[in-house]
């Protein structure tokens, strides 16, 4: 039965409103869903690069503490490289854009180089004590008079 043709009894033809949410709206048939891209972020790169540098740098720094200070050389360049990379990470990041690795980075860094500093320092001290304790002489004096023997 045509919904638009005369009813029998006078009346006019009942139109049935359109089915919502069963039939896309026109001129999207077909049509791929629209994905946004994620915003590029061109500090993220050396920001990781300054964190893995300071990383690198307290390890040595550490490390350094174990050989008296002679790997600290080498961890405060590194350091120094992780507090440079971690700035101008931060400096790239785009506003509103989360620089949480690029702070790591500067934090981490200039532990590093704290850290690279202090220990030649207290290894210096450490063995001047040692050098002047009285004990020591009198083991050293001992040993040489052993040799004697």
């Amino acid at each position: 039965m045509d919904p638009h043709a005369p009813q029998p009894d006078g009346q006019q033809p009942v139109q049935q409103p359109p089915m919502q949410g069963h039939m896309p709206p026109s001129g999207q048939f077909n049509q791929p869903p629209q994905m946004q891209q994620p915003q590029e972020n061109p500090g993220h790169t050396l920001s990781i690069v300054g964190l893995c540098l300071g990383i690198a740098g307290i390890l040595l720094a550490c490390a350094g503490a174990l050989m008296l200070g002679f790997a600290s050389i080498i961890s405060i360049p590194l350091s120094i490289a992780g507090l440079i990379c971690g700035i101008v990470g931060k400096g790239r990041t785009p506003e509103g854009m989360p620089s949480g690795v690029a702070i790591a980075g500067i934090i981490v860094g200039a532990v590093g180089i704290v850290i690279g500093i202090a220990i030649p320092i207290f290894a210096a001290i450490g063995l001047a004590a040692i050098a002047t304790d009285p004990e020591l002489q009198y083991l050293l004096d001992t040993l040489e008079a052993l040799e004697g023997y």
